[in-house]
């Protein structure tokens, strides 16, 4: 890397930490230029991502974020004078090739979080008990939020249930890291139907309607081991282990048998695959992709995107799909391959050694 791209990176890098008075615990420039060349390298050549200038603000967000620190996107690209549409794109797209932000524990940073506020607004245990439960109900729905959402999600519907009517939703929302407007998007979206969307008047108005909404769902006192644990995977799986579930699932296997293939808990696959059924926001299922459907002799189909058949012991290829997801190893889209017998091989032609 060249001075004046390093010296780049360490301007960016000073003006985030100073601005955002981000504590030097683990997070260091060394670190953060480290997990640039990482993710450069992980790259294809000729992809637009792979400029220095476009990739380095993406992997500063995210090794910030992966560090646990807490700021909002929108003054993040202001500091940067960064296009939303054009980082939004890019994080999409690296974000496969950063494992370690995908994995994070982000239920366990929530909770801190929420730990935090407890003992900031002096609130009882029945606050944390509170936000479990309603994180468990709604997961499918809020589970690829920010942290920040998250939290002031939980916390605001947490107060309104403890009947905390001197707490401000104002300063709860500010404290989590995120703003009332936004959150009260958030409320409107997750607890109402486009059919009732119009009684919802704001946090404040419509408190008691808020709380009939979410005592529908769950009985408040019914708090099980399983419920957090369920919210746990949820929130800990990886954005290949989803993908992978999608597939399993699109292929015609039961939540029994994706269970016991993935060793997770059947209630937590019906979670997931009832939020790809609801296409929520974030991370949903891969768009149908376009086939190809090769009617001419193997040996010409072939050669639409591959030079051989990588498993003859199939027999003949008889659809080549070129999928939207990209290979987590090397960045590349995915083939589907079908073979007779209704058998499919998701296969990646740069990654495969015989």
């Amino acid at each position: 890397m060249n001075t004046l791209k390093e010296t780049y990176l360490k301007n960016i890098f000073k003006e985030i930490i100073t601005h955002f008075t981000i504590p030097m615990n683990d997070i260091t420039f060394n670190g953060y230029q480290q997990q640039v060349r990482v993710i450069h390298n992980r790259i294809p050549p000729r992809t637009h991502y792979r400029n220095i200038y476009k990739l380095a603000p993406i992997v500063l967000y995210m090794y910030l974020k992966d560090k646990g620190s807490s700021f909002q996107k929108k003054e993040f690209l202001r500091l940067l004078e960064l296009d939303k549409e054009d980082f939004n794109k890019g994080l999409k797209r690296i974000l496969p090739l950063y494992p370690q932000y995908q994995v994070r524990d982000r239920m366990k940073l929530v909770i801190n979080k929420l730990k935090r506020l407890q003992e900031q607004y002096k609130l009882s245990s029945e606050f944390l008990k509170y936000c479990e439960v309603v994180f468990h109900i709604y997961a499918p729905s809020i589970m690829y939020s920010t942290e920040a959402s998250l939290t002031g999600f939980l916390a605001v519907i947490a107060v309104v249930l403890l009947k905390r009517e001197k707490i401000r939703f104002l300063h709860i929302c500010k404290s989590a890291g995120t703003t009332i407007g936004g959150v009260s998007n958030m409320i409107k979206r997750v607890l109402f139907s486009n059919d009732d969307a119009s009684e919802f008047k704001g946090i404040k108005a419509s408190r008691d309607l808020i709380k009939a909404k979410v005592m529908e769902k769950i009985d408040i006192k019914d708090v099980t081991p399983h419920a957090m644990t369920t919210a746990k995977q949820l929130a800990s799986l990886s954005d290949k282990d989803k993908q992978r579930i999608f597939l399993l699932s699109t292929r015609g296997l039961t939540t029994d048998q994706i269970s016991k293939r993935e060793k997770i808990s059947p209630h937590t696959i019906r979670m997931l695959l009832k939020f790809f059924e609801e296409k929520d926001i974030s991370l949903p299922p891969p768009p149908k992709a376009q086939q190809y459907k090769n009617k001419m002799p193997q040996s010409q189909a072939k050669t639409s995107y591959l030079s051989e058949n990588p498993f003859p012991k199939y027999g003949k290829i008889l659809t080549i799909t070129k999928l939207p997801t990209p290979c987590h190893n090397c960045g590349n889209p995915l083939l589907k391959l079908e073979y007779k017998n209704n058998k499919e091989v998701f296969f990646c032609k740069y990654c495969y050694k015989k």
